[in-house]
């Protein structure tokens, strides 16, 4: 991990201001990040990595960093970003990304896929079964659903960060309305409630919790101080996000490191655990 002088030595600063929580929303694509810092007045920090999760660029709102070329809003976003490896790196292999790409797989990418009902964002199925449902707790959590769903103004390549890391290739699969499912999702306010859950992850513990049933649990519950949510399970879906558990803390836990070492996943009724079949290797 490289980081440039200017922003090192304003380091003990920014590691103040992680500590007392003055870092707030965190707002990214790949690895071009805004980040919403509180410190006598609110700024926002840009940073971007390449793909050798090297610094590249930066800068902030803030007069000071205008004069001195950075400051400790900067530092306080690179270490909030920067745990072993840089934060889109971990949400990219994160329980959070997983599910909620499996859910906008089976739901649709847009807001009309949720209906709403007493501050409860849900849908569920032809038969009334809920296939999902989200809900803020507090007048924070509300606010910010709001934004991303009631409120959600189309984003744009001059007004979002998710266009700043496209190939041009993806551009014009975009422009052309046929863009490849993985640019759907990270498009979609699907992403954002991901990434939102991610970092809360970072902040507090919450809870990830999946419903006792004496066979496969067909349903899984996550909760903060801000907002809780909970999903549907089929089946066919546990492959989509199973290697993912041990990213989160949860009742239920998966002992394997190799996973392309897995030939199949199955699950135990009887003693309600999975069975992990490797794959022989080829001699």
């Amino acid at each position: 991990m490289h980081l440039p002088e200017a922003i090192e030595s304003f380091s003990e600063e920014g590691l103040r201001l992680i500590e007392n929580g003055s870092v707030d929303e965190v707002v990214f694509s790949e690895g071009t990040y805004q980040v919403e810092v509180h410190d006598n007045g609110t700024y926002w920090p840009f940073l971007q990595f390449d793909h050798q999760k090297h610094l590249v660029d930066y800068f902030c709102s803030c007069s000071f960093s205008e004069e001195h070329g950075a400051c400790p809003h900067l530092a306080a976003a690179f270490y909030f970003i920067y745990q072993k490896e840089p934060l889109h790196i971990r949400f990219k292999h994160s329980f959070f990304n997983a599910v909620f790409q499996m859910i906008s797989r089976r739901l649709g990418y847009h807001t009309n896929s949720l209906m709403k009902k007493e501050g409860v964002y849900f849908s569920e199925s032809k038969d009334k079964k809920k296939l999902f449902e989200l809900k803020g707790l507090t007048p924070k959590g509300k606010k910010r659903l709001k934004e991303y769903i009631d409120k959600r103004v189309k984003e744009t390549e001059e007004t979002s960060l998710k266009f700043s890391n496209l190939s041009m290739e993806e551009m014009q699969e975009y422009r052309e309305g046929r863009a490849p499912r993985h640019l759907r999702y990270e498009l979609s306010f699907w992403s954002d409630v991901a990434k939102w859950l991610f970092c809360l992850k970072e902040k507090e513990k919450g809870s990830v919790r999946f419903e006792e049933s004496d066979s496969l649990p067909t349903y899984c519950h996550i909760k903060f101080l801000d907002v809780e949510c909970s999903f549907y399970i089929s089946k066919a879906s546990w492959p989509l996000f199973l290697e993912t558990l041990d990213t989160v803390e949860s009742n239920l836990k998966l002992h394997i490191r190799d996973v392309s070492s897995v030939e199949g996943i199955y699950y135990d009724e009887v003693n309600k655990r999975f069975t992990i079949e490797k794959r022989e290797k080829v001699v």
